[in-house]
């Protein structure tokens, strides 16, 4: 990984245009694992998308509310 990482960094690439040992290690990383459920990656978002705007939104709401949100939405996936 390390010699993938220096050819990199060094502009060291194949004819194809990629390192093909980092190519080859990223390709594996997720091999084997399954996606998780879509339900539980919503709540996820939800907790992205309020963090950037419910601060504009309403900001007296969300100052006050804010751990409430979280451990809310954090619940359901646990």
């Amino acid at each position: 990984m390390l010699f993938a990482l220096e050819s990199f960094v060094l502009g060291k690439l194949d004819a194809s245009g990629s390192v093909p040992f980092l190519c080859s290690a990223i390709a594996e990383l997720g091999h084997g694992k399954p996606d998780p459920a879509p339900w539980m990656v919503l709540p996820f978002l939800i907790l992205l998308l309020s963090i950037a705007a419910m601060p504009f939104l309403a900001p007296h709401f969300w100052e006050r509310h804010y751990p409430k949100v979280a451990l809310g939405l954090a619940s359901i996936t646990s």
